[in-house]
């Protein structure tokens, strides 16, 4: 309940035009999903930035409001600090399981779906990686088991068929080549503001 997370200032969040009358269910969605008290109250108080976005592009009921535009403002807040993107999502998953907003028809459904979705939630909600880390993430693990559920193939304990070790490794190596790239850019950046001193003391004897 809004009177929880924001005393103070709940009346002002409930008289939103578009977002108020949602607000408190909201946050008991929040409570139901885990999230804790810091996180309710900052979700909350970002609907107020989330508001002005959709009535500035003609959203002045949740009767009009619908996913894509909630995907547009997604990616407008992605591009600008104070994590309201995470929000955004967030606000769309509780619109749509409440089906307040209908989903969009997407893709046949996959079986591992789920997972993957439970795996994204938890690297940006629990983890707090930046939106480009999940999105490596995700796509690295969706391509994995889009590989194993295409032929059935079943990875055991104590080993796997030979085509799935060398999907494996192939994954492996593309995330140890991604990683060693980002070593590199960031060695390139700090080399160079070694003082000379600094480099004479960093010399193998």
């Amino acid at each position: 309940m809004l009177t929880e997370v924001l005393p103070k200032a709940c009346h002002e969040h409930r008289a939103l035009a578009l977002l108020g009358g949602i607000l408190d269910d909201f946050d008991e969605w929040l409570v139901r999903q885990g999230y804790r008290f810091f996180t309710r109250q900052c979700y909350v108080l970002r609907c107020t930035a989330i508001e002005k976005y959709l009535r500035g592009r003609g959203c002045r009921s949740l009767s009009v409001l619908t996913s894509e535009t909630l995907q547009q403002c997604q990616r407008y807040f992605r591009q600008r600090p104070g994590d309201i993107s995470h929000t955004v999502g967030c606000l769309r998953r509780f619109l749509h399981s409440e089906q307040l907003v209908a989903a969009p028809v997407g893709p046949p459904v996959k079986p591992f779906d789920e997972i993957l979705a439970a795996y994204r939630q938890h690297l940006t909600d629990v983890r707090g990686f930046a939106d480009s880390t999940v999105e490596h993430h995700h796509s690295t693990i969706s391509e994995f088991l889009t590989y194993l559920y295409s032929g059935k193939r079943v990875v055991r304990a104590r080993g796997a068929d030979a085509p799935a070790r060398g999907k494996i490794c192939s994954l492996c190596r593309k995330a140890i080549q991604s990683a060693l790239s980002s070593a590199c850019d960031r060695a390139r950046t700090w080399i160079p503001a070694i003082s000379p001193h600094d480099r004479t003391r960093t010399r193998a004897p």
